[in-house]
């Protein structure tokens, strides 16, 4: 542990432990948010999304039962009606009846809740406009999974060396489209522009039916039991530190690393003296997360995300005296939880040992973390392109080293998983690689290398960097498109079976060519990942 970061605890301490969190409610922000809300929503302009976004942030900074609230929701329930989702203007109305204590909507609200029901009866589709709303294909293993490890295919190992450290290869040929891993994340948040359309848990579009966090203005939920299980698993640690940390430093790193600590202690059930315990075994031993028992076994998870690697700087670094800062504060905000410290021992679990845990999970979010991504038309030239929506760290995919000319992919399911799909041919004994977000067809050789030593601590020596791949137009076919736009599913899927039937017939041992494997990309997030129009 460096110096900077005792010296950070010691500056820091009594600040951080005597400042009052505040969690940004603010009932008159609220109302004006209503009132531009309104302004979308009304006067021609009909910016119905954005109507709601601006409504749904009125509902999270409002508090609850107070007449800006039931405004929000009764706004909401209109826009609602123009979008003919009747069954949510339903819902709405019921949660502006519930904070409407005085009654002044009563009468409007009876009346809507008549129409909206009378409306109901006579359709049958509440799709969410401009998403891919059906059946979700189901997505498995193109192999034999691990009998301990269900998400992972039994034809992947972990080895170790000094050039590559911890690993995954094959033991057996893999082709094109072969699924080898379908991972959980261990941390997730989202990107500050999901924030008021997506459940803050299961991360699901549910613009029209948020439910706020009643102690912060960061979180949104899609039901009840989101909400409530949110606030078991971590939120109820992260919450009012969350805000501050999102006024102060807007850096997504931080906050995931905030949810992974909180979520840790939330799952040893608030014993620190257990979880001291647990890494300090894992400190001693080595670990094989393909071997750990992700059935029956408990605290699992953990055990995996806490042996990732993490980038070593410099004591003086400006990037790691930031994170000593933030760890301390991480800190204190935790040891002054009442359910925390209620059988608190600090002879068994040294005081400074939770900044300590706080400052490795920083490290660790900031080395192995990667964007969730869904794909979005673009309204001016109609094209799709990939969107970040939110940030993750998953404890297997982590495993996969990097390579500019990756041979697997990762792609983000629908229901929050994240699937890894073989991109290129693979021989048996031969390595896994995915990508860090430098890949060598948008970016040069120089700035991919400058890029990966700067945010990962090595240079690349991958086949692209060694041969100086040129890199290449990006992916466009108006045929592909208009598929992706008109929620072609069976076409896509034909379409996806005869090109991977190509690539398997004819590539042999080279690569196939990037256009075809675009192609084939853009199916497979029709099929299976989230599709915006």
């Amino acid at each position: 542990m460096p110096d900077n970061f005792l010296r950070a605890g010691q500056q820091r301490l009594t600040h951080c432990a005597e400042r009052t969190l505040v969690d940004g409610k603010d009932l008159r922000k609220a109302a004006e948010l209503c009132v531009e809300g309104n302004a979308m929503h009304h006067n021609n302009m009909k910016r119905y999304m954005d109507a709601v976004k601006l409504y749904n942030r009125s509902i999270a900074h409002s508090t609850n039962g107070s007449q800006q609230r039931a405004q929000a929701y009764w706004q909401r329930s209109k826009v609602c009606v123009k979008l003919k989702r009747y069954a949510d203007c339903l819902q709405n109305i019921k949660l502006a009846r519930a904070s409407d204590g005085p009654g002044l909507l009563r009468q409007k609200l009876n009346l809507a809740e008549q129409c909206a029901r009378r409306m109901l009866l006579s359709v049958t589709d509440d799709a969410t406009p401009g998403s891919i709303r059906h059946e979700a294909a189901t997505l498995k293993l193109s192999f034999p999974a691990y009998e301990n490890a269900p998400r992972v295919a039994n034809c992947l190992v972990m080895r170790r060396n000094p050039r590559y450290g911890r690993y995954l290869e094959t033991n057996k040929a893999l082709k094109v489209g072969d699924v080898v891993m379908i991972d959980n994340p261990y941390a997730s948040v989202l990107e500050p522009e999901f924030c008021y359309v997506r459940c803050d848990h299961c991360q699901r579009p549910a613009p029209f039916t948020l439910i706020p966090c009643e102690h912060c203005t960061n979180a949104m939920y899609c039901s009840f039991e989101c909400l409530s299980s949110a606030r078991t698993q971590y939120h109820e640690f992260e919450c009012r530190l969350v805000h501050h940390l999102a006024e102060t430093t807007g850096d997504p790193f931080v906050l995931l690393a905030w949810r992974a600590v909180a979520r840790t202690i939330g799952t040893y059930r608030y014993n620190l003296r257990t979880l001291k315990q647990r890494r300090n075994m894992l400190s001693k031993i080595e670990v094989n997360p393909l071997l750990l028992d992700w059935v029956d076994g408990q605290n699992i998870a953990f055990s995996a995300v806490h042996i990732l690697a993490s980038l070593a700087r410099a004591p003086n670094d400006p990037v790691e005296a930031r994170a000593a800062q933030l760890a301390w504060e991480m800190h204190c905000h935790l040891v002054s939880k009442t359910k925390l410290t209620a059988n608190y021992d600090p002879d068994s679990v040294p005081y400074q040992w939770v900044g300590e845990m706080c400052y490795h999970f920083l490290k660790v979010m900031q080395c192995n973390a990667r964007p969730a991504q869904l794909m979005r038309r673009d309204e001016p030239e109609g094209r799709y392109r990939a969107v970040p929506f939110a940030l993750r760290c998953y404890p297997l995919i982590s495993l996969l080293n990097h390579s500019c000319a990756p041979n697997v992919k990762c792609f983000d399911l629908r229901d929050g998983r994240c699937a890894v799909v073989v991109i290129q041919p693979i021989a048996a004994g031969g390595q896994l690689f995915a990508n860090y977000g430098y890949d060598y067809l948008q970016t040069g050789r120089d700035e991919r290398r400058e890029g990966l030593q700067r945010d990962y601590g090595f240079s690349c020596n991958c086949n692209a960097c060694e041969n100086n791949y040129p890199t290449a137009e990006p992916f466009h076919s108006n045929r592909v498109d208009t598929i992706l736009r008109t929620r072609d599913m069976p076409e896509a899927a034909r379409n996806m079976a005869k090109l991977l039937a190509e690539v398997k017939e004819g590539v042999g041992d080279g690569r196939v060519p990037h256009q075809q494997l675009a192609e084939l990309e853009r199916y497979f997030q029709l099929l299976y990942c989230e599709v915006l129009n």
